[in-house]
Order: C-alpha cells, then sequence, then structure tokens
C-alpha cells in the first residue's frame, strides 16, 4: 500500500481515475466530468480494493467535490462513439475541505515545462481498468485491485497514425497536446480514464526511479483493447502543455 498515493477513484456516475495534487485539488480527463460540472461527486483515496470505495469505510479517504473546472477548449457534450478529438481532455476538481494526508494519500508533483519525457522512455501508467475505448465490444473487464504496468513513449509519427472510428468512418485527430505510449502487450486498457501517467517508472529498482514522482500524463483515450499486441497504444493529455492553466484556475478558485 502506498505505492502509488495519488491514486484516485470515482464510481457514479462515471468511473474515472484522478491524480491528487495538494491536498485540495486533483486533476482527470474531461471527459470523465463533462455534464457533471455542477454536480457533487464523491472520489476515493488510499485504497487498493475498488470494492472498498465506500462512504462508510473508515480506511478510505472520502473527497467531495466543490468545484469541476474543465479546460475551455475542450469541446464539451459530444457522446464518446462520435467524438473524433479528446483535444485540451483536462479538468480541475476543487475538494469541498482539505484532503488528510498520510502515507497513503499523497499527492503527486506537476512536470517541469521541460520536454524531458522522451521518445522510448519507460513510464507507469495505473488504474482499476477500463478507458474510453473506440471499441466497446473489446472493452476489458474492469479490476477490483489497482493496477499498474510500465509503458513507454512512442515516437510522434506512430501517435499520428490514430484509429477510424467505425461509426462515422473519420480518424481520430492527434494534437500536440497528446502524446501516445505502450509496448509489451499492455497499455491504459489497465488504466481507468482521467488516471496518471508518471515518471520515473515503479519497480525498476534502480535509484534514479524512488521519486519524486511527476505527472506527465493523463489517461485519455485508446484504441481497441487487445492485450498481447505489442502495437497496442493509449493517448494521453500532455500535462507540461497545461501548467499555466493548472496553476491561473488554482489561484483564481483559493482567493475567490
Amino acid at each position: 500500500m502506498g505505492e502509488i498515493p495519488w491514486q484516485l477513484l470515482t464510481k457514479q456516475p462515471k468511473r474515472g481515475g484522478a491524480s491528487l495534487i495538494n491536498d485540495r485539488w486533483a486533476i482527470t480527463a474531461a471527459h470523465v466530468v463533462d455534464g457533471y460540472e455542477e454536480s457533487t461527486l464523491t472520489f476515493f483515496g488510499g485504497l487498493i480494493d475498488g470494492i472498498k470505495a465506500k462512504e462508510t469505510d473508515p480506511d478510505v479517504a472520502v473527497m467531495v467535490t466543490e468545484k469541476i473546472i474543465i479546460h475551455p477548449d475542450y469541446i464539451k457534450g459530444i457522446a464518446g462513439n462520435e467524438r473524433t478529438t479528446y483535444d485540451n481532455d483536462i479538468a480541475l476538481i476543487r475538494m469541498s475541505s482539505r484532503v488528510k494526508l498520510g502515507p497513503n494519500v499523497l499527492p503527486i508533483c506537476l512536470p517541469e515545462a521541460d520536454g524531458r519525457f522522451k521518445e522510448g522512455q519507460q513510464s507507469t501508467v495505473s488504474g482499476w481498468g477500463g478507458t474510453e475505448n473506440k471499441d466497446e465490444s473489446k472493452m476489458k473487464e474492469k479490476s477490483r485491485y489497482l493496477l499498474y504496468t510500465s509503458v513507454g513513449r512512442y515516437p510522434q509519427s506512430v501517435c499520428e497514425d490514430t484509429p477510424v472510428l467505425p461509426i462515422i468512418n473519420k480518424p481520430m485527430v492527434f494534437t500536440e497536446n497528446m502524446f501516445c505510449a505502450g509496448g509489451g502487450g499492455t497499455d491504459s486498457c489497465k488504466g481507468d480514464s482521467g488516471g496518471p501517467l508518471f515518471l520515473p517508472m515503479l519497480g525498476s529498482g534502480n535509484k534514479d526511479n524512488r521519486g519524486p514522482y511527476h505527472l506527465r500524463g493523463i489517461v485519455s483515450w485508446g484504441s481497441p483493447c487487445e492485450l498481447g499486441k505489442d502495437s497496442k497504444k493509449g493517448y494521453y493529455t500532455k500535462v507540461e502543455n497545461y501548467l499555466d492553466w493548472i496553476k491561473m484556475t488554482i489561484e483564481r478558485e483559493d482567493q475567490g
């Protein structure tokens, strides 16, 4: 327990992940909270077993949302099977009270705007399973337990070769606000939409991979989940492109 203490889970009205970035704020994918900005959602932290995500469990950190802010350039209100772009797929969540931090509930650092996440570099993506999948018939069963896997960042040329939506026969749009990763037959099929992709990679045993950990990507969308295919790609929101927006939004809301 405590390996990924910034990982959060929400189950209703839509399952998704998020990352705690301080004791009041979390970050997720816009499509996880699209349509629920005026709702009060509950996020859970400090857990591995997803079944324990209940407000009555004393061992789980329960966080209730006060405000949900979707990036202004994200196109809202489009059904998943008709959406051709997840550009600006990022949202900030302000909790109604400060989160009590501890070994199992800690924020992750935001990245520097340095572009140090290079092609081929290994990172970790985590979650309980179930991404925004373009082939719902091949959606893998969600995991009860928090999983993580290592993925390598693909070259831009690979990411630009996006899947075609079968219903409207149009390819997905790839932008500079995204990157893709995968390899080894695993990807963010094992992660929830809105969950973290972070550096350094967990579990390498290398002294350089002991943290601090930085949030490089937000699980956004992907081509069909077919585990065992090395070419599987997961697409992520590039967090470093939004550092100014994150900082300004948090400062404005905290001062208000």
